[in-house]
């Protein structure tokens, strides 16, 4: 298919527009439109290509990470007469970026734009001295193929041989009998990429009463926590599978996840409380000292599943930072114009609260707790390591109570009482909030003021 270069440059111009709309409605009408006009001027296939290679990518050291909706369908047991339905695509590569392994779904039907995995590839901005964070298998191992099973589609699973180094990531999925896959379906990781977890505890699929001449069964593979201490090296949730050539348990040595480096760059905060005089007497609610402590950017399925919808129609910007902020704030002021004292109280709430904790959790996958800090809800994984100054089992900061100070404001004096409050954000990738939760630290309150005469 040929076509000129005006064409090309009007499609980019045009993919461009869409992808800086903000209403998913608008670019649904939009794609449906270039669509209609492409097929007519028999350009399809070079939207199709630009639209895929929009998704935002994020480096951690040599490892280039995006995430994809768009599958291909390899293979399903239709017509088989087995008891379990299940249908395998393979996502699709985004250039040199490709998957770690073959997907499986427990159902007939398509899955793109329902689902969604991350893409793997080699960093440009790589470290240098180090082997490359991917590599391709040398060859494949035939694991099972439906033959005899008399289904509609013939079908054949296969395990990726890593180079040595390297870790192949999960089975992949051929269309037909005999021919392996092409070696450039998938990227193994370099060793240290890589942590040994576990599988679902059960099956999503088996060839049982298919008739097939060997049986199989497969097995996804999941994360497990990383420990209250966290880690540097994150693990993610693949969304691969290993075939078991029977219907046990698939070999538990095959059940690796990648690992996402984040490393620790938590600041302390410093800012000293602020001083009050007589012409700066604040007001409730000034804040001072805002900072950001420290972030975490990670793709969305670390704390989702990967069928969210509202994350998939983000898909071109898959990944969430999450933060966490502090600053000094006020809590109350009292001005006392008259010679003698008087008495006060303030009754101050710290603490997540069990509603701004589940919210967090609905909104944004970010569960918060005093006995096992920030973690992933979707990967069970903490991120503690890179949200405390020091490794640290003490998370009492997000343990919810409340104090109440009571306290003598002398006669000509102005008293000013502080907490530090804290920020815990999850953004979206196109820079929506997708939840926030705001909180005084645990009975960290201080007092301030000055002479009023």
């Amino acid at each position: 298919m040929s076509y000129d270069v005006k064409s090309s440059i009007d499609l980019l111009e045009m993919n461009e527009s869409v992808n800086h709309r903000q209403n998913d409605g608008e670019v649904y009408s939009a794609i449906k439109l270039l669509v209609k006009n492409e097929v007519e001027r028999g350009l399809l296939n070079v939207l199709v290509v630009l639209f895929e290679m929009t998704n935002a990518t994020w480096d951690y050291d040599g490892l280039r990470v995006t995430m994809t909706s768009t599958f291909d369908w390899r293979w399903s047991d239709s017509g088989s007469g087995g008891k379990r339905n299940g249908t395998f695509f393979h996502p699709r590569a985004q250039g040199n970026l490709c998957a770690l392994g073959s997907y499986g779904n427990p159902a007939y039907g398509e899955i793109t734009g329902k689902k969604s995995v991350i893409l793997v590839g080699p960093s440009p901005n790589a470290p240098a001295g180090r082997s490359p964070a991917v590599a391709r298998p040398t060859s494949y191992t035939n694991m099972w193929s439906d033959s005899g099973s008399g289904g509609a589609n013939d079908g054949t699973m296969w395990r990726p041989v890593a180079p040595s180094g390297y870790v192949a990531m999960g089975d992949v999925m051929a269309t037909g009998y005999g021919k392996q896959p092409s070696v450039n379906d998938v990227w193994c990781l370099r060793s240290d990429l890589t942590r040994l977890s576990t599988y679902e505890a059960s099956d999503f699929w088996n060839d049982g009463s298919s008739g097939a001449d060997r049986d199989c069964s497969t097995w996804k593979i999941v994360t497990e926590s990383n420990g209250i201490d966290g880690s540097e090296y994150l693990p993610i949730p693949p969304y691969t599978f290993r075939v078991s050539q029977g219907y046990g348990r698939a070999d538990t040595s095959y059940a690796v996840v990648p690992l996402l480096r984040v490393p620790n760059a938590f600041k302390r905060f410093d800012f000293a409380l602020p001083t009050v005089t007589k012409t700066t007497i604040p007001s409730t609610g000034d804040q001072f000292g805002h900072q950001e402590q420290c972030s975490a950017v990670l793709p969305f399925i670390f704390y989702l599943p990967n069928d969210s919808a509202w994350n998939l129609a983000r898909i071109s910007k898959p990944f969430y930072t999450v933060t966490r902020e502090i600053a000094w704030n006020v809590e109350g002021v009292w001005n006392n114009d008259s010679a003698g004292d008087f008495n006060r109280s303030k009754t101050i709430k710290w603490g997540i609260s069990k509603t701004q904790s589940e919210e967090m959790v609905h909104s944004a996958g970010v569960s918060v707790s005093a006995s096992y800090g920030i973690k992933g809800f979707e990967s069970s994984v903490t991120l503690n390591y890179q949200f405390t100054q020091t490794t640290s089992k003490s998370f009492t900061e997000y343990q919810e109570g409340e104090t109440t100070e009571s306290f003598v404001v002398p006669g000509k004096t102005a008293k000013v009482l502080f907490s530090k409050h804290i920020w815990l954000k999850a953004k979206a990738g196109d820079g929506t909030i997708a939840s926030q939760v705001e909180m005084v630290a645990n009975n960290d309150i201080h007092f301030g003021g000055c002479d009023l005469s």
